[in-house]
């Protein structure tokens, strides 16, 4: 029948009262079975001293003091303390003290973060590696849609050749035909060369709509390129959706 709140089951079965058979069923279903395995829903809040859930919690908000998770997957988690042993991923994610034990994965963090003791809000930067060898094999490095690209860095750890003309080229696509984003020049040195926001980039440093795929390469303008040759390619961007 129907769920009564507690005032008014009490008011039904008071001394000369005659309780029917409904009145019987609405007591039933005023209170939560233990047995049945169909949803059941309060209204309520729930105070308990410890909830523990088989096999999921499910919430649109987590209010909680101290989390102490191997998995969870949270739309939004307010938390003093959080431990994480497993992998959380937050729309949104407020915590006073966050630690990451073992193996855990740090959050999955959607929009601006609020850090350091001034609580100023902003995006993190992200930075993508590719290692080139002196085969002159092409690399690739998929970056997110709205991605605005900040920086190159080239690093060589082996010289690519004897020659100051040795480039490293960065394009967008799938193919050496692509369009360039930049082009590093006399990389041969045991030093980085850095492209940042440049004539080289200008106008190509945002990435929209789909993943875009990166393509690093290396070339010696003249000579070969020895085959100990590699350096590590660092992309600097910022992830806006």
């Amino acid at each position: 029948m129907t769920a009564q709140n507690r005032n008014t089951n009490k008011g039904r079965f008071e001394d000369g009262d005659k309780p029917s058979g409904s009145t019987y069923i609405d007591l039933i279903d005023s209170f939560i079975s233990i047995a049945d395995s169909t949803a059941q829903s309060i209204a309520s809040d729930f105070t308990a001293p410890k909830i523990i859930g088989s096999t999921e919690v499910s919430s649109p908000q987590v209010n909680a003091t101290e989390v102490s998770a191997s998995v969870g997957s949270f739309t939004r988690l307010v938390a003093g303390n959080a431990q994480i042993t497993g992998t959380v991923s937050a729309s949104a994610m407020h915590v006073t003290n966050l630690t990451i034990l073992g193996s855990a994965n740090i959050p999955v963090l959607d929009g601006p973060v609020t850090v350091g003791p001034l609580n100023q809000r902003g995006r993190l930067l992200l930075v993508q590696q590719a290692e080139i060898s002196g085969n002159n094999a092409k690399k690739t490095i998929t970056l997110p849609g709205g991605s605005d690209i900040l920086d190159f860095k080239y690093i060589p750890r082996s010289p690519l050749s004897s020659s100051a003309a040795s480039t490293v080229d960065i394009l967008i696509g799938t193919s050496a035909d692509d369009v360039k984003f930049a082009r590093l020049t006399n990389v041969s040195g045991m030093h980085y060369r850095t492209m940042a926001n440049d004539t080289d980039v200008s106008g190509l440093a945002s990435v929209s709509g789909s993943p875009a795929v990166i393509i690093v390469g290396a070339s010696a303008v003249s000579g070969a390129i020895a085959s100990a040759g590699r350096g590590v390619l660092n992309i600097v961007y910022l992830q806006k959706q």
